[in-house]
């Protein structure tokens, strides 16, 4: 019984510690429409961390809608994913600038949605 209670305890300590570094920006409306779908992802390199920024629109495009959300989803579940930061731009306005960093020794795999009207 015993164990069985330290086991639990340990696989417990193990999902809690897995952290994801999803992040919203704004809130959508049912009358959005979605403007971007990307997803990023890097392989690992050991002693290396990546530094991707991922610009909307993308070089030489225009953008004539406003962005209402942005989600940025960390598909790794285990909290080895990148971090995400707005750098320039964002909700409101019509082009955005995202930096998705990545932890020494680790990959990234995030999907970068925005929406707008």
């Amino acid at each position: 019984m015993r164990s069985l209670l330290l086991l639990s305890l340990i696989i417990l300590a193990v999902v809690l510690d897995g952290e994801t570094y999803s992040l919203s920006f704004g809130d959508q409306f049912t009358t959005d429409i979605i403007l971007f779908n990307k997803t990023v992802v890097r392989r690992p390199i050991e002693y290396k961390s990546w530094n991707v920024n991922v610009d909307f629109p993308c070089g030489g495009s225009i953008n004539n809608y406003t962005i209402t959300v942005i989600y940025v989803y960390d598909n790794f579940l285990n909290g080895s994913g990148a971090e995400p930061s707005l750098l320039r731009g964002g909700v409101g306005a019509s082009e955005v600038t995202i930096n998705l960093s990545g932890e020494v020794g680790h990959g990234i795999n995030s999907t970068i949605e925005i929406w707008g009207f």
